[in-house]
């Protein structure tokens, strides 16, 4: 995978997250109403840059973890 699909992988894939948790985590705090807009915007700009973040440092850990568990049967 290229640095540049790489980069939109983590934008788009961190944008996704962030807005489906931070909505449904504010949908289920403050309920639907008018407040839950609001509460969704200012949590979904707090959750994208960690996403972000998080997305481009931890991932590439996870994923090369999660590699190795997959073919742990495979070095026997």
């Amino acid at each position: 995978m290229s640095k540049k699909e790489r980069l939109f992988q983590a934008i788009l894939g961190s944008l996704f997250m962030a807005i489906m948790m931070s909505g449904v985590i504010t949908l289920n705090k403050v309920g639907l109403n008018l407040q839950w807009l609001s509460s969704w915007r200012d949590s979904f700009f707090i959750a994208w840059p960690v996403a972000f973040a998080l997305n481009l440092t931890v991932m590439p850990k996870i994923r090369h973890f999660a590699h190795w568990l997959a073919h742990l049967s495979d070095q026997k």
